[in-house]
């Protein structure tokens, strides 16, 4: 592991270590031969300084990736009927682009950062209106809401049904969710 005293050190490129160094006629390392001239990399100062400060603020846990993949599966395991429904491409994409590169290389986090919005969209799209983790989203809330007004002493009322369903015996709109793949 690489430590760094002080800032000034991010502001310039870090030498080429000893052990890549080589005769290998006009280059002086393996690296140098590799690119076919300078392998320092160059620091350009506004840009670097710009995402360096994104870096030491800006970064999302690996635990809390996983609770995201966790989501979207946990939506589409209620959506079974329809094979996971919408949100099964992204999710499938985000867990090989972590997967794969894992089980033929090693884990890398370059790749991590292109699976987080696959895994973003699958939660979402698991939990959108209109799907089984929409409608039991929408209970919760409701239960919630219901325990939120008994622990404040308000008096739980059922609504009235429309006069002319409850004089035809309820044959009236039905508001009820028939979803295929809802509870």
């Amino acid at each position: 592991m690489i430590r760094f005293s002080t800032a000034a050190t991010w502001r310039r490129s870090l030498p080429v270590p000893t052990w890549d160094r080589a005769d290998l006629g006009p280059y002086g390392s393996y690296a140098s031969a590799y690119v076919h001239g300078n392998p320092l990399t160059q620091v350009v100062a506004p840009f670097a300084n710009v995402i360096r400060g994104y870096q030491r603020y800006v970064w999302l846990p690996g635990t809390v990736y996983g609770l995201i993949l966790l989501a979207g599966l946990g939506g589409m395991v209620l959506a079974w009927r329809r094979l996971g429904g919408e949100a099964l491409l992204p999710w499938t994409i985000s867990f090989a682009l972590i997967v794969i590169p894992a089980a033929t290389a090693t884990f890398d986090y370059r790749y991590v950062l292109v699976a987080v919005p696959f895994a973003c969209l699958a939660a979402a799209m698991a939990f959108s209106p209109g799907t089984a983790g929409g409608a039991l989203a929408r209970r919760l809330t409701e239960r919630l809401a219901g325990r939120r007004q008994r622990t404040a002493g308000a008096v739980e009322v059922a609504p009235v049904a429309d006069k002319a369903a409850a004089s035809a015996g309820g044959a009236g709109h039905d508001k009820r969710d028939l979803t295929a793949d809802g509870p």
